[in-house]
Formats: structure tokens, sequence, C-alpha cells
């Protein structure tokens, strides 16, 4: 896989070698660079995808959203996104999830967690835990209905699959814990999947964050 991964933050000296440590545990070319570095990496012209790793340690987060905002709406490269040194707690991964983010990554993460999750990114992965991802969906569910949004074509129950679905969750798992088929887990996610034209749960993960 080529592709580039930049580290922005204040902390020049410990995101220095920890760009050393991913390029050297993903083979992929790592480089820090300070906040205002951000516009410049975007206005590049890219010839492969790229992440941005923006650092989290704290304070006042307003930044890292509009940074978000910029990267993700970036549509001259394939950008990707991600948080990391995000303090736990702080619930942070719905605000991260909504803006756009495609992972984010907690303050006492291993290395080794760190670095496949930054290569699971840039497969077009999205690194949250599955518990992040359905409260996600149920959140903005609840939001869309109380604002009398229009409706996407899924029932309360396509909708529930297809939020763990996407969270990683297997069809035997599905189906253990709604108390379902695994043949009704299938026929259900079949449905989801011609309602909302897409062909597969990497497909129907990208369609969730566009469209719930």
């Amino acid at each position: 896989m080529e592709a580039d991964v930049y580290i922005l933050g204040p902390r020049r000296l410990q995101n220095k070698f920890m760009a050393s440590f991913l390029e050297n545990a993903t083979g992929l070319k790592c480089t820090d660079r300070s906040e205002s570095d951000l516009n410049p990496i975007l206005d590049k012209e890219h010839d492969h995808p790229f992440l941005i790793l923006l650092d989290c340690p704290g304070g006042d987060i307003d930044w890292f959203w509009i940074a978000l905002c910029i990267g993700v709406n970036s549509r001259r490269n394939k950008c990707f996104v991600a948080l990391f040194n995000v303090t736990r707690g702080k619930g942070l991964e719905y605000e991260a999830i909504n803006h756009g983010a495609r992972g984010i990554f907690f303050e006492n993460d291993p290395p080794d967690l760190l670095a496949k999750g930054v290569s699971g990114i840039l497969k077009e992965e999205l690194w949250f835990s599955r518990g992040n991802l359905v409260e996600w969906l149920v959140r903005t569910e609840n939001d869309k209905n109380s604002s009398g949004q229009k409706e996407v074509p899924l029932t309360v129950r396509q909708t529930e699959i297809l939020a763990m679905a996407v969270s990683g969750i297997s069809n035997p798992e599905i189906a253990e814990k709604l108390c379902i088929s695994q043949c009704t887990v299938k026929a259900h996610l079949h449905n989801i999947y011609r309602k909302i034209d897409v062909q597969n749960r990497f497909q129907a993960a990208i369609w969730a964050s566009k469209n719930l």
C-alpha cells in the first residue's frame, strides 16, 4: 500500500518519534508537522491516499473540529483524518464521527494498536469501537427524528442491524444478540443493501456516515 501519514500537533519531539515508529511498523512514509501546515498539506497534489493524524492532548478542541471539516471536505485528494492522544471520558467519540473522522486513538492505546489502526484507516476502514458506532447511529437517528428531517428508507430493525454490521459485528453475533436466525440476518442485510444501493458492509458504512 502506498500512502502518506502526516502527524500534526504542537508536541513536535514526541510526534517525531511517533512518525519514526509508524514508518518502521507500517512501511508508510510518515512525517511530523505543525498545525499551520494543514492547508499546505491539503493544497499539495498527492498521487495516493494520505492520512492526517491530529494530536488531541486536551484543552480547547475547536481547532480539531475545524481541521476535521477542512480535511474531510477536501475533494481534491483521498484524504483521511483521525484523532490521537484523546483522553477517555471526554465524550469526543460522537463528535469525532459526526465531523467525519475515520478513527480515534486514546492516549493510553499501545503503539501496535495505533499502527494497526493507521493501516486500517488507509484501507478505508472506520477505526472506532463497536459501541461508539452504535451510539452514533442511534443518537443521529434520534436527532433526525426529533428535528423532523426526512427519514432514511430503513425500518427500526434494519437500522439496528446496519449499526451492528458496520461496527464489525459478524452475522452469527448479530443473530445471537437479536435472537434471530443467521438466515434472517442475511435477508435483512440483503434488503438493507438493496434499499441504500450498496454492495457490501464497507459501502454500507460509508453510506451510513453520509446519510444517517
